[in-house]
């Protein structure tokens, strides 16, 4: 009797496990294997990577910011949100006048500004977990061995799903809105970012970050 249940059992996990296979969730294996592609893609040093794989709200973002870079002065600067206020500020400072004048689009910025952090990132990192709500996803990853995990956001776009840069700059503006955080930094939002620019040393530099760049 032993003999003859191990004999069925043999013979319905084939197809057990196949069912499993054929029950995957197909959006979610999309996920995966377009984050996998992302992976790799940073960090072979592909300089197309934020063409391929960056969704349109972080493209018309960058834009913007390129725009800002070249255009906007402190005055004009500071009618924008507080992430978009340090990004240009933060490009100014890190990346050289000369290089500044030469990209000419978000795509290159993307990659001069992203790839580095990224790519840190992204070593000997693996998919932790991933979760689907309609048109977005979150794809949790850690290093490996690490119990700690890193969320790389997720939209499904006409051409497939993409890679959501911008997704914490909400967060962003509303933990400087607190009263709290306001108070601590002087009050007002000028000297919110002169503060953050001190204590991350951008203004320790020959350069003129709150000037446009031509």
């Amino acid at each position: 009797m032993k003999s003859l249940y191990i004999l069925i059992l043999l013979l319905y996990l084939p197809f057990q496990i196949q069912a499993q296979k054929t029950n995957s969730n197909p959006l979610i294996e999309n996920v995966k294997q377009t984050f996998t592609e992302f992976q790799t893609s940073v960090l072979k040093g592909d300089k197309e990577w934020p063409n391929k794989y960056v969704d349109a709200n972080s493209i018309q973002y960058f834009d913007h910011i390129l725009q800002l870079i070249h255009q906007a002065d402190s005055a004009q600067l500071m009618e924008e949100k507080y992430a978009t206020i340090l990004t240009v500020l933060y490009t100014r400072y890190l990346i050289p006048n000369e290089k500044i004048s030469t990209i000419k689009n978000s795509y290159d910025l993307i990659y001069y500004l992203n790839t580095s952090v990224i790519k840190i990132n992204l070593e000997n990192t693996v998919i932790k977990d991933i979760k689907l709500d309609k048109k977005t996803a979150i794809v949790f990853t850690s290093i490996t061995e690490e119990k700690e995990f890193m969320p790389y956001y997720f939209s499904l776009q006409n051409d497939g799903w993409k890679v959501n840069l911008i997704i914490d700059n909400e967060n962003f503006e509303q933990s400087f809105a607190r009263e709290e955080v306001m108070n601590s930094y002087g009050g007002t939002k000028e000297k919110i970012i002169e503060s953050i620019v001190h204590e991350r040393n951008w203004d320790n530099s020959d350069k003129n970050i709150w000037q446009p760049i031509p």
